[in-house]
């Protein structure tokens, strides 16, 4: 559980530092751990319900875009990084 909240942060955090494309930035973020997972998982035995697990870091990090745009709709994350 909480590597899933470490996700979503890392989306989050992906997604504050995009100026444009906030959700292609968290997509790409998503599908990286989910590609470092699923390398880390075939080499070091894992649990059955960790696979079920991999899948879900591309929809956090979905989520977590989609919550960051709704945020800089709102004002609530305005990122004045130059």
């Amino acid at each position: 559980m909480i590597r899933l909240f470490l996700r979503v942060l890392v989306g989050i955090v992906a997604s504050i530092i995009a100026k444009r494309n906030m959700l292609c930035v968290a997509i790409v973020v998503g599908v990286m751990c989910t590609i470092v997972v699923t390398m880390n998982m075939r080499t070091i035995p894992a649990q059955s319900w960790m696979w079920i697990e991999v899948p879900l870091y591309i929809l956090v990090a979905w989520v977590a875009a989609r919550l960051v745009m709704k945020w800089r709709r709102t004002g609530l994350a305005n990122c004045s990084c130059n």
